[in-house]
C-alpha cells in the first residue's frame, strides 16, 4: 500500500495552497473591515470574502485575488 503516491502528493499540495489562500482571505477581510470603518462603502468583494470564510474553496481562491 503506497500512501505517498503522486495522487496523494498532488492533493496535499492543492490542500496546502487552498489553506494558505483561505488564511490570506481572512487577513484581507480584516484589512477591508478596518478600511470600512473609515467610511468606505460595503463592496461585493467584502461580502464574498465573508462567504469565503464559511465556504473554504471560495475563500482559498479569493485569498489570491487582490
Amino acid at each position: 500500500m503506497e500512501f505517498f503516491g503522486i495522487g496523494f502528493l498532488l492533493m496535499l499540495i492543492v490542500g496546502i495552497v487552498f489553506f494558505v489562500g483561505w488564511v490570506k482571505n481572512i487577513i484581507k477581510l480584516i484589512k477591508l473591515a478596518q478600511n470600512r470603518e473609515k467610511g468606505s462603502d460595503l463592496s461585493m468583494m467584502f461580502i464574498l470574502r465573508i462567504i469565503g470564510i464559511i465556504i473554504g474553496p471560495l475563500g482559498g481562491i479569493l485569498g489570491f485575488i487582490d
